[in-house]
């Protein structure tokens, strides 16, 4: 009896985590991303990488961050099919702590993507599972217009 339940829960395991891959895959409608640049001294400039989803994700599904051109975003869920990660260039703050999972940002290892893939994470029940995306398409840059210094 017990190899018979140890049996169901691995399948159902392998079933879960394929469900999910399915989900992620399959309810991807666009991924892109598109460089900006503020108009002001100082004013930075960054990417933002944007995923269009055909359905929302199912409630126990959770997009949560992008690693794109070697830096990695939170995602911000702008509506029910739609979310955008904004990288900062140049950002590379470090979050020290005694428990590594409060470390986001740091990185454990170097993760070797082409210019145009991205790799997506999401939780699905308290279990972190990632997808790699490929042909990542850009949108032509923001360049932010520079506002008249005032005049005394």
């Amino acid at each position: 009896m017990t190899k018979y339940v140890l049996y169901l829960f691995f399948c159902a395991s392998l079933i879960s985590c394929n469900s999910t891959q399915i989900i992620a895959q399959e309810n991807i409608q666009s991924v892109s991303y598109q460089k900006w640049v503020a108009g002001l001294e100082d004013g930075g400039s960054g990417v933002n990488f944007y995923v269009n989803l055909i359905q929302p994700l199912h409630k126990d599904i959770a997009l949560i961050s992008v690693h794109f051109h070697g830096q990695e975003a939170l995602f911000e869920k702008t509506s029910e099919t739609e979310y955008v990660a904004k990288i900062h260039s140049g950002q590379k703050d470090l979050i020290m702590d005694e428990n590594p999972e409060n470390e986001y940002g740091n990185q454990s290892a170097v993760i070797n993507l082409k210019s145009n893939e991205a790799i997506l994470t999401f939780h699905k029940n308290g279990e972190t599972f990632t997808k790699k995306v490929e042909n990542v398409k850009e949108k032509p840059i923001i360049a932010f217009p520079s506002r008249n210094k005032e005049k005394n």
